[in-house]
């Protein structure tokens, strides 16, 4: 594996349950933390700057995006 795929400090797990649905989890329970982090990272994951979330449940979220 490539160094630049490799996870780094602070970056949530991402994980595609089913094509085309990313799930993100988070370290952090706080909400704002989360928006920070998944704005931060979108872009890593193959995501539009548009992106948003179709569910959010706790620590988990749900977005529709790229699952290669």
């Amino acid at each position: 594996m490539p160094a630049d795929d490799l996870p780094k400090p602070g970056m949530p797990a991402v994980v595609s349950p089913e094509p085309g649905v990313q799930r993100w989890t988070f370290a952090s329970a706080e909400p704002e933390a989360q928006r920070r982090e998944f704005r931060y990272w979108l872009g890593w994951f193959g995501l539009e700057e548009d992106a948003e979330p179709f569910e959010q449940n706790e620590r988990f979220w749900l977005v529709k995006g790229p699952t290669d």
